[in-house]
């Protein structure tokens, strides 16, 4: 076992080296790079091939995108040809689209509209709102500011504090909120929410129904899903019609891109474009990455290695390998959003093993089709992830005692190989979707690409905004 370990290790570094020499698809982004792919991208544990797949390069979706996601720090099957990144563009405009609801102060048609995606837990967030009220009161009319949320669910209360901050929107407080909050910083649980609110005057009772309620959930993780969509990956991230603010996050800098913005404004309206439709036309154009691919493709099922209603409203497809470090990271997400809606998401398993990294992997995918046979594949299958370096012959046999399985069934379908032709159709089917590394995700049929980490939210953004999940 200690051998095998080791060169399970080697392999990994060896595939990390590779990486960094040719280069990623994909790549996760520097907080600098606003060139970058959005992803915080869901991670591939590797891209070596399981079995035969179909080549053929991701749909594009508004703007152009390479071809498959593959993990940080490992290689891709051809991907990179030794041809050096170009340095990303300072004027890339983002296609960073304005809501009715967002909160903004300054005129509608103000020649440059400053864009914060900022959170009410971190320092930095505050250092720059401060930088953005400064230019705000210095440029006057000439300058618009929108706040919108972005997540990182590593911050404790993240969650309840942006959606206290779209209550105080409805109202009329959410800029005092923001100030107040801002400046307390710390972790804003419960109770210190309910002493901002109180402090700015707003109505505690209306506050408390909402966050019982999550009625702005969606709303927050809208715009969460559109920081991931336009590649702000920094915390904050601050653009000026449409355009990321480079470097460091200073005042000087901030006000630097703010006046090349505003002479490019003045440009465009001397060419005859209205005031009030000045930044839709500046940003209509932008980049942006689609979430879901626009491609949906059809996906056979398994009803043993499938749990959820089978007329849920979503059906959530994942290609996963029992080996894979990235795909018992991912689980825990998976099965956190099928929780939030029990009755609305199914979700199916398909095994798509990559015994070019993972030894253990096909003899772990064969024991898991066994132990769906037997009406035993969701224990089964927790115990796998739960236990990744024990999956040899001996591994498994155990394991499968804990989860209740027929052991002496089990050895003689592995003996006999009896499930092999199951796996490898998992397989295939994943290639002809372009699976090439796990996990990946389908979300009705279509590739879900989402924000680092894998949370849950990110998923239930994409489900909200494309597939309706969360709405009447």
């Amino acid at each position: 076992m200690r051998d095998r370990n080791g060169a399970i290790l080697v392999a990994y570094v060896s595939l990390a080296v590779a990486a960094f020499l040719v280069g990623r698809a994909w790549p996760a982004p520097e907080a600098s790079d606003p060139g970058s792919r959005p992803g915080d991208v869901m991670p591939a544990s590797a891209t070596a091939q399981a079995g035969p797949a179909d080549s053929s390069p991701r749909s594009p979706g508004p703007a152009p995108g390479p071809a498959a996601p593959v993990p940080q720090g490992t290689a891709a099957a051809g991907a990179g040809s030794g041809v050096a990144k170009p340095p990303a563009d300072p004027n890339q405009v983002w296609r960073i689209r304005l809501e009715p609801d967002d909160p903004a102060k300054g005129p509608a048609d103000a020649p440059a509209t400053i864009v914060v995606f900022s959170t009410f837990l971190c320092p930095d967030c505050a250092q720059v709102a401060g930088h953005v009220d400064r230019i705000a009161a210095e440029y006057g009319k000439k300058v618009r500011v929108v706040f919108k949320h972005k997540l990182f669910s590593t911050h404790l209360h993240a969650m309840e504090a942006a959606e206290a901050a779209a209550e105080a929107n409805a109202q009329g407080k959410f800029w005092p909120f923001h100030d107040r909050a801002q400046a307390k910083g710390g972790a804003l649980d419960r109770g210190a929410l309910e002493e901002i609110a109180r402090e700015v005057g707003m109505d505690v009772g209306r506050l408390r129904a909402a966050l019982s309620d999550g009625r702005h959930r969606g709303r927050v993780l809208r715009d969460s899903l559109l920081a991931t969509e336009t590649a702000a990956h920094s915390m904050p991230n601050v653009a000026v019609n449409g355009v990321r603010l480079f470097g460091d996050k200073t005042y000087e800098n901030l006000k630097a891109l703010v006046d090349r913005k505003l002479a490019d404004a003045q440009a465009a309206i001397a060419a005859g474009t209205a005031p009030a439709r000045l930044y839709a036309s500046l940003v209509e154009r932008g980049k942006a990455f689609d979430a879901l691919d626009p491609r949906r493709l059809e996906f056979s099922a398994d009803e043993a290695m499938a749990r959820g209603p089978k007329d849920a409203r979503v059906q959530l497809v994942v290609f996963e390998d029992f080996q894979c470090p990235f795909c018992a990271k991912v689980n825990p997400s998976i099965e956190a959003f099928r929780k939030r809606f029990p009755d609305d998401v199914r979700i199916v398993f398909r095994n798509f093993p990559l015994s070019n990294l993972h030894p253990d992997a096909q003899g772990a995918a064969e024991a898991a089709v066994e132990a769906a046979r037997q009406g035993k594949f969701w224990p089964f299958h927790d115990l796998l992830f739960r236990n990744q370096k024990d999956l040899d012959r001996a591994g498994l046999e155990r394991l499968a005692e804990q989860a209740g399985l027929d052991v002496a069934a089990l050895r003689k379908a592995l003996d006999g190989r009896a499930h092999q032709s199951a796996v490898a159709r998992d397989v295939a089917e994943g290639g002809r979707a372009g699976v090439t590394g796990t996990p990946v995700i389908f979300l009705d049929g279509r590739r879900y690409q989402g924000p680092q980490g894998n949370p849950p939210e990110g998923i239930e953004a994409a489900a909200r905004a494309y597939l309706g999940l969360g709405s009447k």
